[in-house]
C-alpha cells in the first residue's frame, strides 16, 4: 500500500485535472463558443467548481494531510513532500471557509460576464457590462472574506486539525 504522501498525490491528481478542464472551457469560451452557448457553458463551469471545491474541502482531505504531515518527521522543510503538505494544507485551510456554494456562484458569474463584457466591448457600451462587473466584484469580496475568516470551519473540513 501507498504511503500517505503517495496517498495524497493520488487523491490531488484529479483535482488538477478537474483545474485543467475548467481553463480548458474557459479557454473555449474565449476562443470558439458559439455565443448562444453562454449560459450553457457557464453552468457546466459553475458545476465543475463546485464539485472540484467539495472534493477539495471533504475531511478526507485533510485526514491525508494529517497523515502525510506525521510521516514528514525528519524531513527537510524545503523537500518537495514538506512543501506539498504545507502548500495544500494551507489551500485547503482557506478552501474550507468557502461555502461550495460561493465557489460555483463565482465560477458561473465570470463565465457570463466574460460574454457580456464581448458584447459591451464590441458596442463601447461600458454601461451594459456594469452590473455583470459589479456581480462579480461582489461574489471575489464574498470569497476573500469567506477564505480569511477565523470562525468555525465548514463541518465537512472537520479532522483532528484545528483551522484557526
Amino acid at each position: 500500500m501507498a504511503g500517505p504522501i503517495d496517498q495524497l498525490r493520488d487523491w490531488m491528481a484529479p483535482l488538477a485535472d478537474l483545474r485543467s478542464v475548467a481553463s480548458l472551457l474557459e479557454w473555449d469560451q474565449q476562443t470558439m463558443m458559439p455565443q448562444r452557448g453562454a449560459n450553457l457553458r457557464a453552468e457546466a463551469l459553475a458545476t465543475l467548481h463546485g464539485v472540484s471545491h467539495e472534493k477539495f474541502v471533504s475531511a478526507h482531505t485533510g485526514e491525508l494531510l494529517d497523515e502525510a504531515q506525521a510521516e514528514l518527521d525528519g524531513t527537510p522543510p524545503d523537500s518537495d513532500e514538506a512543501r506539498l503538505v504545507r502548500v495544500t494544507r494551507r489551500r485547503w485551510e482557506k478552501a474550507c471557509r468557502v461555502p461550495t456554494d460561493l465557489a460555483a456562484d463565482l465560477a458561473r458569474a465570470a463565465s457570463i460576464g466574460q460574454e457580456a463584457w464581448i458584447k459591451a466591448r464590441a458596442t463601447s457600451n461600458f454601461e451594459a457590462f456594469k452590473p455583470y462587473l459589479e456581480r462579480n466584484l461582489e461574489l471575489s469580496a464574498a470569497m476573500w472574506t469567506a477564505s480569511r475568516t477565523t470562525s468555525a470551519p465548514m463541518t465537512s473540513c472537520s479532522t483532528t486539525t484545528s483551522l484557526g
